[in-house]
């Protein structure tokens, strides 16, 4: 098992996590932070990198370079023309674009400027597990739209934001899980994703797990859509399938 320092560590790290950077129009990630049980790093996540932050210089001797996600960027129309019209011809700029998760500097840069006081011996790390838990999360969001497909074989993340604070915007099932003793989620965050046209609201929670073997810290995610007549068939239809598959 871990070490109570090694536990301490994990704790902050996964505090830092949910400290993170809102997104901004060039370089910006779809949760300001952390989500089923998983630990860092998760196979298949994006690591192409971007060029560096030409708008932040790296005072700390963090990195600059930027890393591209695989999750679907819905472009507004007045940003493509913006972008297209910066564009060169050797990089053409289209609305098949996806989200740019942010580089360490500005991360910790970011961090710094709400007032908070990250080290910046863990800033890799928060990155990584930030990174990581975004694609996570977008991968519980297509297990939704995977049964749409036939009318929307595209659907984009369009945006997010965080919701926590008060007791009343945990969610309903969060307040149920809690009434039957289980744990209330460390943060929550809302995700509207453009399903060719129509917006669907997704409601995430996120729970801490249990460290691995390894002492690496674990994020539950519990992603599904609101509770409409369409969200509600949605998770019905996603559970039958999750259980139909564990019988195979």
């Amino acid at each position: 098992g871990a070490t109570p320092q090694r536990e301490d560590q994990i704790s902050r790290l996964i505090d830092t996590v949910v400290m993170s950077l809102p997104p901004s129009s060039s370089s910006g990630c779809p949760v300001d932070h952390s989500s089923d049980a998983m630990a860092c790093p998760v196979s298949g996540a994006s690591k192409k990198e971007l060029p560096p932050d030409h708008d932040t210089e790296s005072t700390d001797g963090l990195s600059t370079v930027r890393v591209r996600s695989s999750i679907p960027k819905l472009v507004q129309e007045d940003e493509l023309k913006h972008n297209t019209e910066a564009a060169t011809a050797t990089k053409p700029t289209s609305n098949n674009e996806t989200w740019d998760f942010p580089s360490p500097q500005r991360f910790y840069n970011a961090m710094r400027k709400k007032g908070w006081q990250p080290d910046k011996r863990d800033i890799a790390s928060v990155v990584s597990i930030h990174n990581t838990v975004n694609e996570r999360t977008w991968r519980e969001v297509m297990k939704y739209e995977e049964l749409h497909y036939s009318e929307c074989a595209t659907p984009k993340l369009a945006k997010f934001y965080r919701v926590f604070g008060r007791q009343d915007e945990f969610s309903p099932k969060a307040r149920l899980r809690n009434w039957m003793g289980y744990q209330l989620p460390f943060d929550r965050h809302d995700w509207i994703v453009d399903r060719c046209g129509s917006k669907v609201r997704y409601i995430i929670d996120f729970y801490r797990g249990a460290p691995d073997p390894h002492g690496r810290p674990a994020i539950v995610i519990d992603a599904r859509p609101e509770l409409t007549m369409g969200g509600l068939f949605d998770r019905i239809s996603v559970q039958l399938l999750s259980l139909l598959g564990a019988k195979e």
